[in-house]
C-alpha cells in the first residue's frame, strides 16, 4: 500500500488492508505482524467485497470528471516544448494513458485517455494529482493519500509523455550553445600549446590541479542528462570564467529521499574540486552516478556510469 515503514516502530495507517506482504519481502528480516488483526482484515475485506460486486455500495460520482482545471495564477516557466503528448504508466491494475497539453511553454491540461484501477481510488487521484501538476507545472508533487499506486501511475504517465519533449530542449541547447570539448587533450593546437606551457610552469602538487580548472570549460550554460536508478536526471550546469558555477537538478525520477541525499553531496563535490571524478554518496550510489553523468553529458567530458553493471534494490544499507 505505499506505507514507509522504515519512519514508524508500529504501523496503525488505515491504509494497511493485513496482506502480510512486508513480512516477507523485509530484507531484514525484522517484521512482525498479529495474525488476529489479518484474519479479521481479510474477512472484512471479503464481505466488503461481496456488496461492492452486488452493487450496495455506490461508486464515486463522476460530476467532475470533466470539469475544467484552471491554470490562472500560475506562473509560466516556459521549460516545456508546445505539442501534444502521449505518455504512460502503471497504476494498481494496470497501465495509465494520459494525454499533456502544453502551451506557451507551460502544461495547460492533462487528459487520462483510459486505466484499468478501481474508479473510487482513481478518481481520488485523478483530482488531486493532475491539479498538483498543472498547479506547480511539475510532476513532483505528492500522491493522494488512500490512492498511492493510481497517483503514482499518472504521474509516471505526465513524465513519460514530457520524457520527448525534454529530449527536444536538451538538443536544442545542444545546438544552439557548443559544448566544451571532451578533454584538454581534444582543444585546439593553441589551447594544447597552453596548456603544456601552464603545466610545465606548474608544480607537482596537486592543488595546481585546481589551479588549472578554469581552462577547462567555456563560459555557458548547458544541458545534460544521465541514468539514475529509476529513470533519466536532467541537469543545468552553468560556466562562468572557465569554472563550474553552479548545478542546477532539472527533473528527476528516483525516490526524493535517496536522490535529495545525492544531490546535496554530488553538487557540491563537483563545484568543489571542478570534476565529476568525486565519490558517491553512501547509501544512495544510484542516483549520486546519475548526477555525476548528467554533469558529464552537459560539460561533453567522458564519464563512465557504473549504475548498469551493479544490482539495483535497497537492501543491505539501502544502497540505492
Amino acid at each position: 500500500m505505499g506505507i514507509p515503514l522504515y519512519k514508524y516502530e508500529k504501523v496503525r495507517s488505515g491504509e494497511c488492508i493485513n496482506c502480510m506482504k512486508c513480512t516477507s519481502v523485509c530484507p531484514n528480516e525484522n517484521i512482525v505482524a498479529d495474525t488476529l488483526p489479518a484474519i479479521s482484515g481479510v474477512v472484512a475485506v471479503t464481505a466488503i467485497a461481496g456488496l461492492y460486486y452486488a452493487g450496495v455500495i455506490n461508486t464515486v460520482p463522476d460530476e467532475k470528471e470533466n470539469e475544467p482545471i484552471s491554470i490562472e495564477g500560475v506562473a509560466a516557466s516556459g521549460v516545456y516544448s508546445d505539442g501534444v503528448f502521449k505518455g504512460s504508466g502503471e497504476g494498481f491494475r494496470g497501465d495509465i494513458d494520459v494525454t499533456v497539453t502544453v502551451e506557451n511553454g507551460i502544461i495547460s491540461d492533462i487528459t487520462v485517455d483510459s486505466y484499468k484501477d478501481d474508479k473510487e481510488f482513481f478518481q481520488k487521484a485523478k483530482s488531486g494529482v493532475i491539479s498538483a501538476i498543472i498547479k506547480s507545472q511539475s510532476t513532483d508533487v505528492d500522491a493522494v493519500s488512500g490512492a498511492t499506486f493510481s497517483s503514482n501511475g499518472i504521474i509516471e504517465a505526465v513524465k513519460n509523455a514530457l520524457n520527448e519533449e525534454t529530449s527536444e530542449i536538451v538538443e536544442q541547447a545542444t545546438e544552439q550553445s557548443k559544448k566544451p570539448k571532451k578533454h584538454i587533450e581534444s582543444t585546439t593546437e593553441a589551447s594544447k600549446s597552453k596548456t603544456e606551457t601552464t603545466t610545465e610552469s606548474a608544480t607537482s602538487d596537486d592543488n595546481s590541479k585546481a589551479a588549472d580548472t578554469a581552462e577547462r570549460f567555456e563560459d555557458g550554460v548547458y544541458i545534460g542528462t544521465g541514468n539514475g536508478f529509476r529513470g533519466a536526471t536532467n541537469v543545468t550546469v552553468t560556466v562562468e570564467n572557465g569554472e563550474i558555477t553552479d548545478i542546477t537538478v532539472n527533473s528527476y525520477n528516483d525516490d526524493e529521499k535517496y536522490f535529495s541525499r545525492a544531490e546535496s553531496g554530488v553538487v557540491s563535490a563537483i563545484i568543489k574540486s571542478q570534476s565529476t571524478d568525486v565519490d558517491a554518496v553512501s547509501g544512495a550510489t544510484f542516483s549520486s552516478n546519475g548526477i555525476k553523468e548528467a554533469v558529464a553529458d552537459a560539460l561533453g567530458i567522458e564519464f563512465t556510469n557504473s549504475n548498469s553493471t551493479q544490482q539495483k534494490g535497497h537492501g543491505g544499507r539501502h544502497s540505492h
